[in-house]
């Protein structure tokens, strides 16, 4: 099983940005990078909008060794890179790559990008944490506008969204509004769904997006046939096998004839990570497997016993998924650089 896990991880080639911080015209950026390399002479993180002025490839992070234990060199894939801005791009963005010359080429979709405008309102702290597990803006701002910028991409090469006019959008667990907040709405009308009724708030007063309070459990307050896109990010990554199969039915429901469904899931890519051998085989065997309860919502939903951490394979999902939807792309490890992610048409 080790040997299967390891030859994932070296397919995959992920990397993670797990801090990033910025003084003036400098950003500083640090986390961990898998490679086949044992040397790790030939690793590079390109940017575009930056020039790299230090790097240390050789960084010590012994806390990998939990979550990668198949993996020889996870105490020593640590990385920090110092990186000076270009003055024209200060209030733009910054983008990073990850690659190895010799092993690997880079890849536009495990890139990060990091908003150097900070100009849209930001939400407090304990909603941003019941978003994205931890209070740090900096850390939010990444994750959010990365998989803003993977998701229009997606978007635009996938779908005709962009050529409906006034095109119906809903971000299906919207949160707090971290990915959704870069859209521009001037040619769309941007919607909301959430359980939490304090951040679908504040989405609604700083964001200015309609909204939609859910449940749980779908209770058909979505609209018939009304939305062209629906795309849920790390959603279905949270709801047991019976919910993921109901909320399917809902949000079919709620599309138009021939909308589209972009949904993440974590794959055998996510199930790399902190998963026993056990989970693995379960997860392979079959097709889904059901780590346990998230209490991350608690503070916000204490009543809601729902909300777990849960893993699919590709064949599940293409099995049970597509009774009245078609899959017209599938990405792997794209999210966060682990989640994957699969559009879907409705028939």
């Amino acid at each position: 099983m080790n040997q299967l896990r390891r030859r994932i991880l070296e397919r995959i080639q992920p990397w993670c940005i797990d801090s990033i911080s910025r003084k003036e015209d400098s950003i500083s950026i640090s986390g961990w990078a898998v490679s086949g390399s044992q040397t790790r002479e030939h690793l590079e993180i390109q940017s575009c909008g930056a020039s790299l002025t230090k790097a240390d490839f050789k960084v010590t992070r012994p806390d990998l060794e939990s979550v990668f234990p198949f993996w020889p060199q996870a105490t020593n894939s640590g990385f920090t890179c110092d990186f000076r801005l270009q003055p024209n791009l200060l209030d733009k963005e910054i983008r990073f790559s990850y690659g190895d010359k010799n092993i690997f080429p880079f890849n536009p979709f495990h890139e990060y990008a990091y908003p150097l405008d900070d100009s849209i309102a930001v939400p407090d702290p304990s909603g941003r944490l019941r978003v994205h597990g931890s209070d740090s803006l900096p850390s939010f701002l990444l994750e959010g506008y990365s998989t803003f910028r993977k998701l229009s991409e997606i978007i635009s090469s996938t779908t005709t969204i962009n050529k409906i006019k006034n095109a119906r959008i809903l971000d299906w667990g919207c949160g707090c509004g971290r990915v959704s907040r870069y859209f521009d709405t001037k040619d769309m009308q941007l919607w909301g769904a959430d359980i939490d009724d304090f951040n679908l708030k504040w989405c609604e007063e700083q964001l200015n997006m309609k909204t939609l309070g859910i449940s749980s459990n779908p209770t058909k307050n979505l609209p018939d046939s009304y939305f062209d896109l629906i795309f849920g990010i790390s959603v279905m990554t949270h709801l047991h096998h019976d919910l993921q199969i109901a909320w399917l039915d809902e949000l079919t429901r709620s599309l138009k004839s021939s909308g589209y469904l972009i949904l993440t899931f974590h794959g055998l890519a996510s199930a790399l990570r902190n998963i026993s051998d056990e989970g693995f085989e379960e997860l392979l065997s079959q097709g889904f497997y059901d780590f346990g309860e998230n209490p991350i919502l608690k503070g916000a939903v204490p009543e809601n016993k729902d909300y777990r951490d849960t893993y699919n394979t590709l064949n599940q999902i293409v099995l049970n998924w597509t009774e009245k939807l078609r899959v017209t792309k599938y990405f792997e490890s794209l999210i966060g650089n682990h989640q994957d992610l699969i559009v879907l048409q409705k028939i």
